[in-house]
């Protein structure tokens, strides 16, 4: 299974951890990338039962929803199906 950052018009509604409390917003799909790419992911099971939701955790600062990619499909050609 396959997991990708969910974004709606190249917008990532986030999450970002501030003290004791949590605060949401959106920023950019290429900004969410370059976070990832530059900081350390890392697991935070209490944001993800508290959300009910996969959220990919990095620096233990920022969390970014994640959605399942369906699966490609492979056509199966005529010779091999014999």
């Amino acid at each position: 299974m396959d997991m990708k950052i969910k974004a709606k018009d190249n917008k990532v509604t986030f999450v970002m951890r501030t003290g004791k409390h949590f605060v949401q917003n959106t920023m950019p799909l290429s900004s969410a990338e370059q976070i990832i790419k530059s900081g350390k992911v890392v697991k935070d099971e209490q944001v993800a039962a508290l959300c009910n939701a996969m959220f990919r955790c990095v620096d233990d600062k920022y969390f970014f929803p994640l959605e399942e990619v369906p699966a490609k499909k492979t056509k199966v050609k005529k010779e091999d199906a014999e």
